[in-house]
């Protein structure tokens, strides 16, 4: 009897086990699954991407915690971006600025690129060259000339537009719509200036005041003006003068030896018939020409001007003329292949369709065409009006007029 209670005993806690064991295991479906293996999320790898011509922003993918800077890239370039956990970088966005060609020349296609060049050439020493690529209108720009430049503008065959300039309280100096000063061995050629103007009045200069105004450079020292055109231009200086006023269609006052000819050149140098030059005032006498106000010089200085025409009115309250005001570059002077056709009106001294001074140095007029209406109150002449004996006259035209006329 013993021996089957306890047989019976372990059946029970056996059943019991058995169900205890189902229970718990059919509480939920259990499968069976192969763990997966995961990888932490990484930074994304930007790589620079060459960017077409025009400015490019991009925006890289950042570390979380980090912030990188936005940089609008350079035509032709790539900007890699590199960041620096928990640092801050500002966001800024670069325009540009004018860079030269391969061939160090500076491109100049719009009104921005010649205000970027003239911020950029402008000191001594530099000798850049620049060439347009387009015609520039200055309309509506704030644009101050270039204070001393001593490298080259070469307007291949472009016109710039629209420059308008005025110097209520003009002190002195040289004053031009493009170039203030014309450094050693600076070049302007083949340029057109279209619808500009330069005004300049002198409360009082003073009695040694050197003042230089023109349409292209105020003054140039051993500069250099090939195939230059002013159409409908005018170069104005009135007010009380000092000593040594000089006012240029081209140029105010030129003076030394240009490395390209070992001369102050001139060359295929034109003002159409909308245009003026004007230089009247009271105190000093002024000197005033179509191309160059005076000249000026060593020994060895001289003028080379040819192939220059002009057809604007030219007035002024003494030396005045279609060509040379007044010439005291000390060398062999030149004037070659030249003419005038302007009307030439002075209310000074003397008064020329070529040139009305000579100055006291060799000066040599060949092939020139002296013609337009000469009105003058002292000396009028075709040729060369003053300081004519040192002047050798070769195979000119003179149909030039004369009204003269007297002081009031």
């Amino acid at each position: 009897m013993k021996k089957t209670l306890v047989a019976l005993s372990l059946v029970v806690v056996a059943v019991v086990l058995l169900a205890f064991t189902l229970v718990a295991c059919g509480s939920e479906e259990v499968t069976a699954t192969t763990p997966v293996a995961t990888t932490p999320k990484a930074p994304v790898a930007t790589t620079p991407v060459a960017t077409q011509p025009g400015n490019v922003t991009t925006t890289p993918t950042t570390t979380p915690g980090t912030s990188t800077a936005i940089t609008t890239t350079t035509p032709g370039t790539s900007t890699a971006i590199t960041t620096t956990p928990g640092t801050t970088t500002p966001i800024t966005t670069a325009t540009g600025s004018l860079t030269p060609n391969g061939e160090g020349v500076y491109e100049i296609g719009s009104a921005e690129d010649l205000i970027a060049f003239r911020i950029e050439a402008d000191g001594i020493g530099k000798a850049y060259t620049a060439k347009l690529t387009a015609d520039i209108d200055m309309t509506g720009k704030a644009w101050t000339p270039i204070y001393s430049f001593d490298g080259t503008i070469d307007g291949d065959g472009h016109v710039i537009s629209g420059i308008h300039l005025e110097n209520t309280d003009f002190v002195g100096n040289g004053s031009g719509i493009l170039v203030d000063h014309l450094e050693a061995g600076g070049v302007i050629k083949n340029l057109t200036l279209r619808d500009c103007s330069l005004t300049a009045v002198a409360a009082e200069l003073g009695t040694i005041a050197r003042s230089f105004v023109g349409g292209v450079a105020g003054f140039a020292d051993r500069g250099h003006f090939e195939n230059i055109k002013l159409e409908n231009v005018d170069v104005s200086l009135t007010g009380v003068f000092g000593e040594q006023i000089n006012v240029g269609g081209i140029c105010g006052c030129a003076q030394n030896n240009s490395t390209v000819t070992n001369a102050i050149s001139f060359y295929g140098c034109t003002l159409d018939a909308n245009s003026s030059v004007y230089a009247v005032g009271t105190g000093r006498a002024p000197n005033c020409g179509g191309i160059v106000g005076s000249t000026d010089g060593s020994t060895e200085d001289k003028l080379d001007m040819k192939d220059c025409v002009n057809y604007a009115s030219i007035t002024s309250s003494d030396w005045t003329a279609g060509l040379l005001g007044s010439g005291s570059a000390k060398g062999d002077n030149k004037i070659t292949n030249c003419a005038n056709y302007g009307a030439i009106s002075s209310t000074g001294d003397a008064a020329a369709s070529l040139v009305a001074s000579a100055g006291n140095h060799p000066m040599t007029i060949k092939d020139c065409v002296a013609s337009g209406a000469i009105t003058c109150s002292k000396v009028a002449a075709g040729v060369c009006a003053v300081n004519n004996t040192n002047v050798t006259s070769e195979n000119n035209e003179e149909t030039a007029t004369f009204n003269a006329v007297t002081n009031e």
